[in-house]
């Protein structure tokens, strides 16, 4: 059985928590801002239009958002900030993904 490397016994990883979510050696945040003016989001290359249109109600998404979010404003403030709830993005694509891929392979079947 090989030993542990120096790294794993001086910073061992974190335990599972409700902060983090753990993907191999990369620790996720378990929320992230949306990202202002003309940038991307970094996890999911996402601008913040596209964003909006999955956390927020509204025609699109027959007023039932299939992302969760997050607002920061206190009680008689005009501003605030919002938060995406990120497993619930990666959550989302990664089902839009698997959707998209039986539909193709149904697609291929049918020829």
């Amino acid at each position: 059985m090989p030993l542990p490397a120096v790294r794993e016994i001086l910073n061992p990883r974190p335990p599972r928590s409700e902060l983090y979510t753990l993907l191999g050696d990369q620790v996720l945040p378990e929320f992230v801002p949306l990202p202002s003016g003309k940038t991307t989001e970094f996890y999911s290359g996402l601008k913040r239009g596209a964003l909006n249109q999955l956390i927020l109600p509204g025609p699109a998404n027959n007023y039932r958002p299939p992302v969760k979010s997050v607002s920061l404003r206190r009680a008689g403030n005009l501003k605030g900030k919002r938060l995406v709830v990120l497993a619930s993005l990666l959550e989302y694509l990664r089902n839009l993904q698997t959707e998209q891929l039986s539909a193709s392979e149904q697609a291929s079947a049918v020829i």
